[in-house]
């Protein structure tokens, strides 16, 4: 009798902790899989929605272009005088807790993108939840306690942000020793939102027999502070003209210019990327001196720390 009270109080500890852990995997399983199913139907469906915003934009901006046109230069003189304070307290506000921080640096700035896409991203939680619920498996979890923690969509106005991240959270019915906290299980699943190459490659030629063709870009994506490599070929001996068009402007940087051919047709540029390049989808063009020109999208990434 003395054995057992000891040994079995043991063992039953045991087979209760093997039940939980049992449970809980099951659980973060199947919360991993609701969360997986729901971000891949929201970047299916994410271009539907950016072409319903765009079309809402076209013609919200076709009533009022009228009636703002004769107060734009006022707004912009008074806008150049304030641009410095306006930095400077956008930098400061940039220090408070998020998503204040956030939030109230781009207003200073006047980036209403982000604050659109940070309203967007709020809504859609409370349109989303339902449907993870609906994607939950119910043998193991219950759809009332599924909630969602984190929703971030992409942007609807052609930002650098393209995918789509959803953060479900599940709480366990179990509390912490001691600390007497609910134990709560979360999971995050990120996909990247359908959507087409907003500026497509473009190869045009004259009937000149003057071809270009844009062979490689290396890396892709590039990142700020990192060398880029584009290579090309077309007709032997032919002088060409590299352009990048960034957010702030066509790039300056050493290299990046007019070059020739060699023998067979190739000619490379190699440049430094400027390290406060902005990420984003940006054009680069190949033109010859007739007019006979190449492109495609250059994608610059933030640089891994």
């Amino acid at each position: 009798m003395l054995e057992a009270s000891i040994v079995v109080p043991l063992f039953l500890m045991f087979v209760i902790a093997l039940i939980i852990l049992i449970r809980t995997t099951s659980v973060q399983m199947a919360l991993q899989s609701s969360s997986v199913q729901l971000a891949k139907q929201v970047a299916t469906h994410w271009r539907p929605i950016v072409l319903a915003s765009d079309s809402l934009a076209n013609a919200e901006s076709t009533t009022t272009s009228g009636s703002s046109a004769a107060s734009t230069d006022a707004a912009d003189s008074t806008s150049q005088k304030l641009s410095g304070w306006r930095e400077i307290a956008a930098d400061t506000a940039a220090k408070l807790p998020e998503p204040m921080g956030t939030l109230s640096s781009a207003a200073l700035r006047g980036d209403w993108n982000t604050i659109e896409d940070f309203a967007v991203s709020q809504a859609g939680r409370s349109v989303l939840t339902p449907v993870l619920r609906e994607l939950a498996d119910q043998a193991v979890l219950e759809q009332d306690q599924l909630e969602l923690h984190k929703a971030l969509l992409p942007s609807l106005s052609g930002g650098s942000n393209e995918y789509v991240e959803i953060e479900a959270e599940y709480p366990f019915p179990i509390r912490i020793p001691f600390s007497n906290q609910s134990f709560v299980l979360r999971e995050k699943a990120v996909e990247r939102a359908w959507q087409p190459d907003p500026v497509p490659a473009q190869y045009t030629a004259n009937n000149d027999a003057i071809s270009i063709q844009i062979v490689s870009v290396q890396p892709d994506p590039v990142r700020p502070g990192r060398k880029a490599t584009v290579v090309v070929r077309t007709n032997p001996n032919t002088e060409l003209n590299l352009s990048i068009q960034y957010k702030s402007g066509y790039s300056q940087a050493k290299n990046v210019g007019p070059a020739t051919s060699d023998a067979n047709g190739y000619v490379q540029w190699t440049w430094l990327v400027g390290g406060n390049t902005t990420p984003g989808i940006w054009r680069l063009d190949v033109t010859a001196a007739d007019g006979t020109s190449a492109g495609r999208t250059l994608a610059v990434e933030k640089s891994q720390s």
